[in-house]
């Protein structure tokens, strides 16, 4: 597998297992972000995404909140409103985090 550089600036270590940073850069990401809780996943957060999980445990079939698929219940994010207000409900991996990664990028280049 090609691998690509680790995207600090400076930093020489070639990533080959799809992790997004190497493990120095990492730990210092994932300081700069905060703790769960201090992003936002207080715990409300915890209680309703544990029910919903335990509702698809039982079996119940879950669809995305945003594009309507069948939701994994393995991988699943619990989506939220763009305020942070309120939860969407169970949302697929790739419109969740897809979602996440548009509005941080639209607030680094100030669009």
């Amino acid at each position: 597998m090609a691998g690509r550089r680790c995207p600090t600036t400076g930093c020489p270590t070639i990533l080959t297992n799809g992790e997004r940073y190497c493990a120095k850069h990492a730990r210092d990401y994932e300081h700069r972000r905060g703790t769960p809780t201090q992003r936002g996943y207080d715990t409300r957060h915890r209680a309703l995404r544990n029910a919903w999980q335990a509702r698809m445990d039982k079996g119940e079939v879950v669809h995305c909140a945003r594009c309507g698929t069948r939701i994994n219940p393995d991988s699943w994010d619990l989506g939220h409103t763009l305020d942070r207000t309120t939860w969407t409900g169970p949302e697929c991996l790739p419109c969740n985090r897809g979602e996440a990664g548009r509005r941080g990028a639209a607030i680094r280049n100030n669009t």
